[in-house]
């Protein structure tokens, strides 16, 4: 399993989740530190743990996104900005 780096989700930011628009314009060193995988799994994170601080997610998941963060995260550096990037969005 790839674990998410504070990398690939600094550049996952810059192009503000737009896959397009980062397959369109990114560059080399980008590309080569991003993939499709990761920029998915990026992406889907970020909707289930908006969903946990909205406090709309039933508690089983809740322990399952809480889970699959930290075990697709290297480090809480990581874990900690993809939950920065989900508050956002769980504001109404």
């Amino acid at each position: 399993m790839k674990l998410i780096s504070v990398d690939q989700i600094q550049i996952f930011k810059k192009y503000g989740g737009d896959s397009d628009g980062f397959a369109r314009i990114a560059i080399p060193s980008e590309k080569r530190i991003m993939e499709d995988d990761v920029w998915s799994k990026i992406d889907a994170l970020i909707a289930s743990l908006a969903l946990v601080e909205k406090g709309l997610a039933a508690a089983e998941f809740e322990k399952e996104t809480l889970s699959l963060l930290r075990d697709s995260t290297k480090d809480v550096e990581a874990a900690d900005a993809l939950r920065r990037l989900a508050s956002p969005y769980s504001k109404p």
